[in-house]
């Protein structure tokens, strides 16, 4: 392995581990991890109070991998019927253990972090609330105080740990595409030139 594999490799470990810091994919249950159905599968999968999915749509059970997306919220992706359907993992966290009596229509996280799905970091919200808490944390002008800043605080530091210079998964191009912006503003971030309150 030349020293620029190696470099890379390490690299890919460090932005799997973060991820999988919270949602490891050992089927074998975590310290206090409960799983219920998901309402609609027909048992096809089931959710945890941690925030991870369980498929038995194949030969053997599996922890799907959540997906990291442009806003910094995870999703999973289920199929019934042939169809794929892009399920938001904190709200199947909320349908399957949080009771909704006054059917707030969104469920916030009560520590910033989205990437913190577990039962015990979420709530039913209305979008007012929701709103609201997003002021009192910061997380609404998070990234830049500028009302325009196109990333998050989470996103900027995502970017800076996993970037791969020319990498077909982790290069600026791809980062781009990820979040939606240009490949101008990746490298910008990387170098430290914009979001220099981030570093």
């Amino acid at each position: 392995m030349t020293d620029a594999e190696r470099v890379r490799h390490e690299r890919y470990k460090l932005a799997y581990a973060a991820l999988m810091k919270f949602y490891p994919l050992t089927t074998e249950d975590l310290d206090g991890e409960i799983w219920r159905d998901i309402a609609g599968y027909d048992g096809d999968y089931q959710e945890s109070n941690f925030g991870r999915t369980k498929s038995f749509k194949h030969k053997k059970t599996i922890i799907l991998k959540p997906c990291l997306q442009s806003n910094g919220y995870l999703h999973v992706d289920l199929f019934k019927d042939g169809k794929s359907k892009i399920r938001m993992v904190h709200d199947l966290v909320a349908e399957a253990f949080i009771a909704n009596p006054e059917c707030k229509s969104e469920v916030n996280h009560i520590d910033g972090n989205k990437l913190n799905c577990h039962v015990s970091n979420l709530a039913w919200v209305t979008a007012s609330e929701n709103k609201q808490h997003a002021f009192e944390t910061g997380l609404q002008k998070s990234g830049a105080e500028h009302k325009n800043a196109k990333l998050t605080n989470e996103q900027v530091k995502f970017i800076r740990e996993v970037y791969i210079s020319g990498d077909r998964v982790y290069g600026a191009r791809a980062l781009a595409k990820m979040f939606n912006v240009s490949k101008t503003l990746i490298l910008f971030v990387v170098k430290g030139i914009t979001y220099k309150e981030n570093k």
